[in-house]
């Protein structure tokens, strides 16, 4: 009898695997990849804020940690700079011959700008204050400072008033150089700050009319303003390397003059004071 043959299964044919049909595109993008867009639009929808916010503060703090001021204080007009004030004016040391030459304005202007003439009694100058931070800076105080006293000027004096008078400046700030407070007053005698001080807002800037006054000597001053700015105290001054200057009336002069549209005469005690040239301001 035959042997039987054994049928083996035909093998099965490998089965292939599909490929996956791509789906749309925005599943196709790994989702750190969503993650990280969607990171960077939150940052870029919220950084304009947070820098707006915070780089002012960063700003003031980096200047103070530089150890510039949050106030920049600068003098913009000067009493015995500018030829339009017409008053009564002392100097130091007498005009001599140079008297005899001062015959227009210009030269009485010269005079006046010259650096010998000191205003009577009281000196008007103009300074302008100015927040260099991005936050709000308080001025807790404004004062005069005297720099140097010495009895009033008597070399000589100017009777100029026939010109008429000075202008008025914006914010008219008067000091008692003979008070050791000295500290500013307005117009009617009261002090100008009160305790909550003044705020300057950043870029801000205030305009002053100074007014030093002293009946008892020659005093060369300054002003000086405190403030607080970012949390830090700090003090500016404004007259620099060149003090304002003021002179009370001396009871007597070496020499007298008269200014008038005619030019500058010499004049007498007797003319123009009487028996005390203190009576000029009174």
């Amino acid at each position: 009898m035959g042997r039987s043959r054994r049928h083996r299964p035909a093998p099965k044919p490998t089965e292939v695997d599909e490929a996956p049909q791509p789906g749309p595109w925005w599943r196709r993008w790994p989702s750190k990849l969503w993650a990280g867009l969607l990171a960077s639009g939150l940052i870029a929808a919220v950084a304009p804020v947070l820098v707006t916010q915070n780089i002012g503060g960063l700003s003031d703090r980096f200047q103070q940690a530089l150890g510039s001021d949050a106030l920049r204080v600068h003098v913009t007009a000067r009493d015995e700079l500018s030829p339009g004030p017409f008053r009564i004016w002392a100097l130091e040391s007498g005009l001599g011959p140079d008297g005899t030459i001062i015959s227009n304005p210009a030269d009485m202007a010269g005079l006046l700008t010259s650096g010998r003439a000191v205003s009577l009694v009281e000196s008007t100058h103009e300074v302008t204050v100015e927040n260099m931070r991005r936050a709000t800076a308080t001025i807790t105080s404004i004062r005069a400072v005297p720099l140097r006293r010495l009895p009033p000027l008597a070399g000589a004096v100017v009777d100029a008033r026939t010109g008429g008078g000075p202008g008025e400046g914006p914010i008219e700030l008067r000091f008692d150089l003979d008070d050791l407070d000295a500290a500013a007053r307005d117009n009617k005698g009261a002090r100008y700050l009160d305790d909550a001080g003044l705020l300057l807002t950043a870029g801000e800037t205030l305009r002053f009319r100074i007014v030093g006054q002293s009946t008892r000597a020659y005093v060369e001053w300054d002003i000086e303003i405190g403030f607080i700015a970012s949390g830090a105290q700090g003090a500016v001054r404004a007259a620099g390397n060149a003090p304002f200057r003021t002179t009370a009336v001396s009871p007597t002069y070496a020499e007298h003059y008269v200014w008038s549209p005619d030019g500058l005469r010499a004049s007498t005690a007797a003319e123009l004071c009487g028996t005390d040239c203190r009576s000029l301001t009174s």
